[in-house]
């Protein structure tokens, strides 16, 4: 199948994500299952994930993180589609200085053109990463270790033998044995990417840590409400236009 074709899929998973994130204890539909998963460090950091899974395996997410500092709670919004193979298709992450702040870093990457676009305060900059195997992402500096950039590194380096690995803050990816990425273990699933190391299981990232030894940021249960799907402006991003 094309990337054309895996790109409407993604959408399409997306479309239907929406539809069940606005109201996620009604019953969705049987192609689609939809998800929410709360975690938190204990000290600062937070982050909320709604995820909706197409029965092939597609996948449509977004993330809010909040990350406790003292200039200001940085706030990270992520938008990632997924194809039933694993790779990425589609992701967008915003980090601002508090949630309507100033825009520090927005990223968007984009498979089907083969890009990476990140503002820049002499404008847009992009170049070229090669699709010679599925992309995964290693954290940005400004934002924090997250569960959705932990479950894209998983998902790609289930999808083939070799890894791409995105490294924004240096404009620049490398090639990596899939092993490298991601460890099985009969406990789940060890993900690696750059100093950040997280921890999966069959349904969904456990916890991930970032390199600078702070606390692990871990799933909970579900602690959303419908509410908090609307006010997070889940159909604001550049992912789906």
């Amino acid at each position: 199948m094309n990337t054309h074709k895996h790109l409407a899929r993604g959408v399409a998973a997306a479309v239907l994500f929406l539809s069940a994130c606005a109201a996620p204890r009604t019953h969705a539909p049987d192609a689609v299952r939809a998800e929410t998963y709360g975690f938190g460090d204990g000290a600062g950091v937070t982050s909320n994930v709604f995820r909706a899974v197409a029965a092939d395996g597609a996948e449509a997410l977004r993330g809010v993180t909040e990350v406790a500092s003292a200039g200001g709670a940085l706030h990270v919004v992520e938008h990632a589609t997924i194809d039933a193979e694993g790779r990425l298709l589609r992701a967008e992450i915003i980090v601002t200085r508090g949630e309507g702040g100033a825009v520090e870093e927005h990223l968007v990457i984009d498979r089907a053109h083969g890009t990476v676009r990140a503002a820049a305060p002499g404008g847009p900059i992009e170049w070229h990463v090669p699709t010679d195997a599925p992309w995964a992402l290693e954290p940005l500096a400004r934002s924090a270790a997250t569960p959705i950039t932990a479950w894209i590194g998983a998902r790609a380096a289930g999808s083939g033998a070799s890894v791409r690995v995105i490294r924004a803050d240096q404009r620049t990816s490398y090639r990596a044995p899939a092993e490298q990425v991601a460890i099985p273990h009969e406990l789940g699933t060890t993900v690696i990417l750059g100093e950040a190391v997280a921890e999966a299981d069959a349904a969904f990232v456990r916890d991930v840590r970032s390199g600078d030894g702070g606390s692990a940021l871990t799933r909970g249960r579900d602690v959303l409400s419908p509410l908090a799907c609307a006010s997070a402006g889940v159909g604001e991003s550049d992912l789906m236009r």
